[in-house]
């Protein structure tokens, strides 16, 4: 679906699923005096549904936008205070995972989406109202962003991505003020971003 047909209506479903996780999420985590989480949250989504597609080209490999999916829930699981509602998401995820690398072909966009939202919203509401938790669930996603971003190597995005927000996790998504989360997420995505521009595709490298 990369008609323009398709980019609304898939950009229309994003909205929809991140509007749902935000407000399936909103009493836990108080998020009606976070507005800016609230946007970022929402523009995640919509972007990972409309560039889903693109994901699943550039990963190539069935199996690699779940794994992804499943590296962004092990770092909300790293730092959120509250975890109940994360093992019955893990299943999702694992579900996902086992049915596209069984049948050796990516999965529709709808579903991979709804999964994503699932897993997103894991992070929203286990942040109870912790700004930090908040900051990190958010960021959980940016191995996504940074393999839709197209900068160098697909591969090399995915890990040092998955490392950044892991390491954001257990740092300062961690702590009980909102600034060293931040601060965590700025040199983590400036460093990982540097890193991945360094890199080149192994095709372009090849040529």
């Amino acid at each position: 679906m990369r008609s323009p047909v398709g980019l609304v209506v898939r950009a229309a479903v994003g909205l929809a699923v991140g509007i749902a996780a935000v407000a399936r999420s909103n009493e836990a985590s108080g998020l009606d005096d976070r507005r800016l989480v609230v946007v970022l949250a929402v523009a995640i989504v919509v972007a990972v549904s409309v560039g889903l597609p693109v994901l699943q080209e550039r990963l190539g490999l069935p199996g690699a936008v779940p794994a992804l999916i499943g590296v962004m829930q092990f770092a909300i699981y790293c730092c959120v205070p509250e975890t109940d509602q994360i093992p019955q998401v893990v299943f999702a995820v694992v579900v996902l995972l086992t049915i596209e690398v069984a049948a050796a072909r990516p999965m529709p966009w709808w579903l991979v989406l709804a999964v994503f939202g699932l897993v997103l919203w894991s992070g929203l509401f286990g942040a109870t109202g912790r700004e930090s938790a908040l900051v990190g669930a958010v960021f959980a996603a940016w191995p996504l962003l940074l393999v839709l971003s197209g900068v160098g190597s697909p591969v090399v995005a995915a890990g040092l991505g998955s490392v950044a927000v892991v390491a954001v996790a257990r740092t300062g998504a961690l702590q009980p003020t909102v600034r060293p989360a931040l601060l965590a997420v700025a040199v983590a995505a400036f460093v990982s971003l540097g890193a991945v521009a360094l890199s080149r595709p192994r095709v372009d490298a090849e040529r």
